[in-house]
């Protein structure tokens, strides 16, 4: 890495990739509370749009990650060779996107179980309008007998 002669432009430059990072955790942030919303709504046909934005955002954080591999693999050179203050602006940034990162993924498991009991109790209400149903077909099976009004008109007999 040619840059790693230059500690100025190589603190500059990492300071720009994290930072932009930090924008995108950011971004994440405001649409894990709007997903948060719109699941405690049941708006799910929202929740969808949400989930493709998030995408786009992963995949620019990925894109950044590519950028700052180089310096992230040589972290422990790059480290010694940033200025005190440079090093600790670095790793101040470092921390907030663990903190943001430990955040969304604390608030994203909450958001999976949130789901997956939404989903139990609509299966268990499916579940109890089936039976509910078939317990009312059987009881309209077994009115139909030979004493139900239908039935009864035509064995009446009169005598005389």
């Amino acid at each position: 890495m040619e840059k790693l002669k230059d500690p100025s432009a190589i603190g500059r430059e990492l300071l720009v990739l994290l930072r932009r990072q930090k924008e995108y955790y950011e971004e994440l942030n405001a649409l894990a509370r709007r997903q948060r919303e719109l699941i405690s709504t049941g708006r799910c046909e929202d929740l969808l749009s949400v989930l493709g934005e998030r995408q786009k955002i992963v995949t620019a954080i990925g894109k950044v990650h590519r950028e700052a591999l180089p310096y992230q693999e040589a972290w422990n050179e790059i480290r010694d060779l940033l200025p005190a203050d440079r090093r600790s602006e670095v790793q101040a940034v470092i921390a907030e996107l663990r903190e943001l990162l430990d955040g969304l993924l604390k608030h994203d498991r909450e958001d999976c179980d949130e789901l997956v009991t939404r989903k139990k109790q609509i299966a268990e209400q499916l579940t109890a309008a089936v039976k509910g149903r078939e317990a009312t077909q059987a009881y309209a099976g077994e009115g139909r007998s030979d004493r139900s009004p239908s039935r009864a008109g035509n064995n009446f007999e009169i005598r005389g």
